[in-house]
């Protein structure tokens, strides 16, 4: 009988979110050329979201 070891526990990133002025900017840490900036803390974090699940998914994305 053969076995198969599974990962089902997801990777976990962090994401460095700073505000400067009006602007909220941000980063992943684990992930270079991950960076976004928004005008609220909540579209900078889908912002994040969304840069990063393509970085992760895309073999071409370029940092």
């Amino acid at each position: 009988m053969e076995m198969q070891r599974m990962n089902l526990m997801a990777p976990s990133y962090t994401a460095v979110v700073k505000q400067d002025g009006k602007w909220w900017f941000g980063w992943v840490e684990e992930v270079p050329g991950v960076n976004c900036q928004e005008a609220t803390r909540e579209e900078l974090l889908e912002s994040l979201r969304v840069i990063l699940t393509e970085a992760i998914n895309d073999p071409d994305f370029v940092v």
